[in-house]
Protein backbone atom coordinates (compact mmCIF):
# COMPACT_ATOMS: atom_id res chain seq x y z
CA UNK A 1 0.00 0.00 0.00
CA UNK A 2 0.87 3.55 -0.51
CA UNK A 3 2.04 6.54 1.33
CA UNK A 4 1.37 10.03 0.70
CA UNK A 5 4.25 12.83 2.07
CA UNK A 6 2.80 16.23 2.13
CA UNK A 7 5.09 18.91 2.05
CA UNK A 8 3.76 22.44 2.86
CA UNK A 9 5.18 25.99 4.32
CA UNK A 10 5.95 29.22 4.13
CA UNK A 11 7.45 30.40 0.67
CA UNK A 12 10.98 30.14 -0.04
CA UNK A 13 11.16 27.61 2.99
CA UNK A 14 12.89 24.98 0.52
CA UNK A 15 9.73 22.69 -0.29
CA UNK A 16 11.00 22.11 -3.56
CA UNK A 17 14.87 21.74 -2.96
CA UNK A 18 13.81 19.10 -0.69
CA UNK A 19 11.15 17.04 -3.12
CA UNK A 20 14.36 17.17 -5.80
CA UNK A 21 16.16 15.49 -2.24
CA UNK A 22 13.87 12.93 -1.98
CA UNK A 23 13.09 11.89 -5.26
CA UNK A 24 16.96 11.42 -5.84
CA UNK A 25 17.96 9.72 -2.54
CA UNK A 26 14.89 7.09 -2.76
CA UNK A 27 14.03 6.48 -6.51
CA UNK A 28 10.64 4.88 -5.67
CA UNK A 29 9.63 7.97 -4.72
CA UNK A 30 7.68 10.57 -6.82
CA UNK A 31 5.84 14.31 -7.19
CA UNK A 32 1.82 13.20 -7.60
CA UNK A 33 0.11 15.41 -9.98
CA UNK A 34 -2.12 18.21 -9.33
CA UNK A 35 -4.52 20.22 -11.09
CA UNK A 36 -4.10 23.86 -11.63
CA UNK A 37 -5.04 27.27 -13.43
CA UNK A 38 -1.95 29.15 -13.45
CA UNK A 39 0.34 29.32 -16.43
CA UNK A 40 3.22 27.25 -16.75
CA UNK A 41 6.54 28.58 -15.33
CA UNK A 42 10.09 27.68 -14.96
CA UNK A 43 9.76 26.66 -11.11
CA UNK A 44 7.09 23.60 -11.72
CA UNK A 45 8.60 20.37 -11.10
CA UNK A 46 8.65 17.85 -14.06
CA UNK A 47 4.90 16.09 -13.40
CA UNK A 48 4.40 18.42 -11.05
CA UNK A 49 1.00 19.63 -12.80
CA UNK A 50 -1.79 19.45 -15.05
CA UNK A 51 -2.87 22.88 -16.58
CA UNK A 52 -6.15 23.51 -17.23
CA UNK A 53 -8.56 26.27 -18.18
CA UNK A 54 -10.58 27.81 -15.53
CA UNK A 55 -13.98 26.51 -16.70
CA UNK A 56 -11.91 22.75 -16.74
CA UNK A 57 -11.54 23.28 -12.92
CA UNK A 58 -14.84 23.92 -12.24
CA UNK A 59 -16.23 21.27 -14.81
CA UNK A 60 -13.75 18.87 -11.94
CA UNK A 61 -15.27 20.43 -9.09
CA UNK A 62 -18.90 19.57 -10.38
CA UNK A 63 -18.15 16.29 -11.66
CA UNK A 64 -16.84 15.65 -7.86
CA UNK A 65 -13.33 14.35 -9.94
CA UNK A 66 -11.26 16.94 -7.07
CA UNK A 67 -10.60 16.17 -3.53
CA UNK A 68 -10.09 19.57 -2.96
CA UNK A 69 -9.85 22.62 -5.00
CA UNK A 70 -8.67 25.76 -3.43
CA UNK A 71 -7.59 29.45 -4.61
CA UNK A 72 -4.12 30.48 -3.63
CA UNK A 73 -3.19 34.21 -3.83
CA UNK A 74 0.85 33.44 -3.82
CA UNK A 75 3.63 35.47 -4.73
CA UNK A 76 4.11 34.02 -8.14
CA UNK A 77 0.40 33.35 -9.01
CA UNK A 78 -2.12 35.79 -8.01
CA UNK A 79 -5.56 34.07 -8.28
CA UNK A 80 -4.75 30.65 -9.19
CA UNK A 81 -6.78 27.21 -8.63
CA UNK A 82 -5.67 23.97 -7.42
CA UNK A 83 -6.82 21.00 -6.62
CA UNK A 84 -5.73 16.93 -6.75
CA UNK A 85 -7.94 14.61 -8.37
CA UNK A 86 -9.20 11.34 -6.16
CA UNK A 87 -8.13 9.13 -9.29
CA UNK A 88 -4.39 10.54 -8.72
CA UNK A 89 -4.88 9.54 -4.92
CA UNK A 90 -6.56 6.51 -4.87
CA UNK A 91 -3.61 5.01 -7.67
CA UNK A 92 -0.77 6.23 -5.21
CA UNK A 93 -2.85 4.17 -2.07
CA UNK A 94 -3.28 0.88 -3.95
CA UNK A 95 -0.01 0.69 -5.61
CA UNK A 96 2.42 -1.35 -3.29
CA UNK A 97 5.69 0.40 -1.66
CA UNK A 98 4.98 3.90 -3.47
CA UNK A 99 5.76 6.93 -1.90
CA UNK A 100 4.21 10.18 -3.62
CA UNK A 101 4.86 13.56 -2.62
CA UNK A 102 2.57 16.38 -3.00
CA UNK A 103 3.01 20.06 -2.10
CA UNK A 104 -0.23 21.46 -1.07
CA UNK A 105 -1.81 23.92 1.11
CA UNK A 106 -2.06 23.79 4.43
CA UNK A 107 -5.89 23.49 4.38
CA UNK A 108 -5.80 20.51 1.66
CA UNK A 109 -3.57 18.85 3.76
CA UNK A 110 -6.98 18.96 6.30
CA UNK A 111 -9.26 17.79 3.65
CA UNK A 112 -6.51 14.62 2.63
CA UNK A 113 -6.40 13.77 5.86
CA UNK A 114 -10.34 12.85 6.05
CA UNK A 115 -10.20 11.61 2.89
CA UNK A 116 -7.65 9.16 4.20
CA UNK A 117 -9.74 8.40 7.55
CA UNK A 118 -12.78 7.74 5.36
CA UNK A 119 -11.17 5.04 3.41
CA UNK A 120 -9.71 3.54 6.59
CA UNK A 121 -5.91 4.69 5.84
CA UNK A 122 -4.99 7.37 7.94
CA UNK A 123 -1.58 5.44 8.37
CA UNK A 124 -0.86 6.59 4.65
CA UNK A 125 -0.33 10.46 5.14
CA UNK A 126 3.01 11.97 6.81
CA UNK A 127 2.56 15.46 6.57
CA UNK A 128 5.43 17.78 7.12
CA UNK A 129 5.22 21.57 7.45
CA UNK A 130 8.42 23.85 6.70
CA UNK A 131 8.96 26.60 8.82
CA UNK A 132 10.89 30.12 6.88
CA UNK A 133 14.48 29.94 7.82
CA UNK A 134 15.52 33.55 9.72
CA UNK A 135 15.59 36.36 7.32
CA UNK A 136 19.39 36.93 6.98
CA UNK A 137 19.60 32.99 6.43
CA UNK A 138 16.35 33.51 3.37
CA UNK A 139 17.72 36.98 2.22
CA UNK A 140 21.11 35.19 1.72
CA UNK A 141 19.18 32.07 -0.20
CA UNK A 142 17.82 34.62 -2.30
CA UNK A 143 20.25 36.31 -3.02
CA UNK A 144 22.62 32.93 -4.39
CA UNK A 145 19.67 32.10 -6.18
CA UNK A 146 19.71 35.61 -8.30
CA UNK A 147 23.40 34.93 -8.67
CA UNK A 148 23.02 31.14 -9.79
CA UNK A 149 20.66 32.27 -11.98
CA UNK A 150 23.00 35.25 -13.56
CA UNK A 151 25.45 32.89 -14.36
CA UNK A 152 23.65 30.26 -15.53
Amino acid sequence: MGQILTITGYAEAGRRTLVRHIIKKHPGARLMTSTTTKHPSKRDMKGMYHHVTEVQFTALEWMGSLLWGVLYHGLRDQGSRYGTSREVIDQLLDEEGALGILLPTPEAVVSLRGYLKSKGREDALVPVFLVAPPEDIHRRRRQDTIRLQIVL
